[in-house]
């Protein structure tokens, strides 16, 4: 069986010259019927895209007209479902067969966008730059495609690219949501550079930017969360590196240190989960837990003064650990809080509520194994006994009369009882890009916002 596909291009005259229909001859003006002079009607000029010959054993099958308008409105509701693997192949169709259509570089874009968002990003870059070359003078387009280009090269960690790309990007003029992105982007990229002294200053400036703009407008903040657990981070980070060692005027020096970044780091921690964004808040409540274990774990395994003897040693041990249990009972108490949250707001599958769960269980049973049953452990729990209760009827109580009104009184109003505050919304999703809508051929305006990673 032979199976071919042959596409032929129709009108390919300009505009203003007349195509006349398949298989039919062109119509001629209708002559007036005055006495002037004849003129005749300007034919129209008719436009046809590519059609698709499916042929075979030396016959059409069938023929099949492709519009960019169908293509393009099919391809954006296949993003809109997040099925972008058939996106991708539609915007491919599209790049295929309309490669001279005027409004290509949408498609092209939301073939890099698919890409993207399908975990391709090598695939996106060639794309993302041939959108900023080829369309210099769609200057939000343009943007947009290259906070999208830097992004991409954060999810392949490539950091000094992303870094570079929002360097340049933090020199323009930009809007308040977009320079409060590059900033705390420009900071990410930087932490993971280690080069913790150029990505602080930036991170406070996305926050500041974003505290004095967007939050007296209600506005939830990807980007601005971000960089408020970025901040902590930092601090984290060199909380986590800095060993205890000896001599004891050392050993003191180091836990000065060590408590000191540990409750700044919290307290940015909490900052961040009071900015309301779903994912930053329940990273940073894991992160609070991770440390409680980490200061745990360092105090341990420092070293013991050396004038004690083996048996002192161990006597030294065992006290020091029930002395800091209690950090163990509080990383248990801040997973068990994580927990709690994911499930209020709604939170089904997660990365975070995952790891969340996954200390949560392994401290619950190092706490078992050395110091005995936990209040939430399942071995502490016990079914209450029922109560007894007097089953004997009891005598109503005598009718009493009820008392007259004081004429004198002064009736007031009763106050009205203030209800209590609601729990602060926390928005479940990130600020992700806007897909493109249905049957438009130019496209929706998309966010410049990276995507969550």
């Amino acid at each position: 069986m032979l199976s071919s596909l042959i596409w032929l291009w129709l009108a390919h005259a300009g505009p203003g010259v007349a195509t006349p229909p398949c298989n039919q001859p062109p119509k001629t003006a209708a002559k007036q019927t005055t006495n002037t002079a004849a003129k005749a009607k300007k034919p129209k000029s008719i436009e046809l895209g590519p059609m698709l010959f499916r042929i075979k054993d030396g016959r059409v099958k069938k023929i099949e007209q492709l519009s960019y308008r169908e293509l393009y409105s099919v391809a954006s509701r296949m993003y809109a479902q997040k099925k972008y693997a058939q996106s991708i192949v539609l915007y491919k169709r599209i790049l295929k067969y309309f490669p001279m259509h005027q409004h290509l570089y949408a498609a092209r874009y939301n073939l890099a966008l698919s890409y993207e968002d399908n975990n391709q990003c090598a695939l996106a870059l060639p794309l993302y730059q041939k959108v900023i070359q080829s369309t210099p003078k769609k200057k939000q387009i343009v943007l947009n495609a290259k906070f999208r280009l830097a992004s991409c090269h954060s999810q392949l960690k490539q950091w000094q690219k992303a870094f570079d790309l929002y360097d340049k990007l933090m020199q323009r003029s930009l809007e308040d949501e977009d320079r409060i992105d590059a900033l705390a982007y420009a900071g990410e990229a930087l932490f993971h550079l280690k080069r913790f002294a150029e990505a602080r200053p930036l991170l406070e400036l996305s926050v500041a930017i974003y505290a004095r703009k967007l939050a007296p407008k209600q506005i939830i903040s990807y980007a601005a969360a971000m960089a408020q657990y970025y901040r902590a981070r930092i601090l984290d980070v060199q909380f986590r590196e800095r060993p205890f060692r000896l001599p004891q005027s050392q050993l003191k020096l180091d836990f000065e240190f060590k408590a000191d970044h540990m409750l700044k780091a919290l307290r940015l921690y909490l900052q961040t989960i009071r900015l309301k964004h779903a994912d930053w808040a329940l990273a940073s409540v894991y992160r609070v837990g991770e440390m409680y274990e980490k200061m745990y774990a360092d105090m341990m395994a420092a070293p013991s003064p050396k004038e004690l003897t083996k048996e002192e040693t161990q006597i030294y041990f065992q006290e020091l650990r029930k002395k800091i249990k209690i950090l163990l009972e509080k990383a248990l108490n801040i997973y068990k809080k994580g927990l709690l949250l994911a499930d209020r707001i709604g939170i089904k599958d997660n990365n975070w509520k995952t790891r969340s769960k996954q200390r949560y269980e392994a401290v619950l049973a190092f706490y078992t194994k050395h110091f005995g049953p936990h209040k939430d452990s399942k071995k502490a729990t016990s079914k209450p006994t029922a109560r007894k209760t007097d089953t004997t009827p009891k005598t109503a109580p005598k009718a009493t009369k009820p008392k007259k009104a004081d004429p004198k009184a002064v009736k007031t109003a009763p106050k009205a009882v203030k209800a209590a505050p609601k729990a602060p919304k926390v928005r479940t999703t990130t600020k992700t890009k806007t897909a493109p809508k249905a049957a438009q051929t130019t496209p929706q305006k998309p966010s410049s916002r990276p995507a969550k990673r």
